[in-house]
């Protein structure tokens, strides 16, 4: 799925699911193909800009 699910999980009952841009206030583009979250130097600039990082979403499962 998304970025995190290429590296083994942190510690067992981890499940990587897709970002959700709204949740966050983030804009739609700042989702990936693959379900992250990735925020750029360049959006919000009419705000001053933000700084860039990347969010993976991992849920605990039973």
């Amino acid at each position: 799925m998304g970025r995190a699910s290429r590296y083994p999980a942190p510690r067992p009952g981890l499940q990587d699911r897709p970002a959700v841009a709204a949740e966050v206030g983030a804009p739609d583009e700042a989702l990936t193909p693959e379900g992250g979250l990735r925020v750029l130097p360049s959006m919000w600039a009419e705000k001053g800009g933000v700084d860039g990082f990347f969010v993976a979403r991992l849920d605990r499962v039973a």
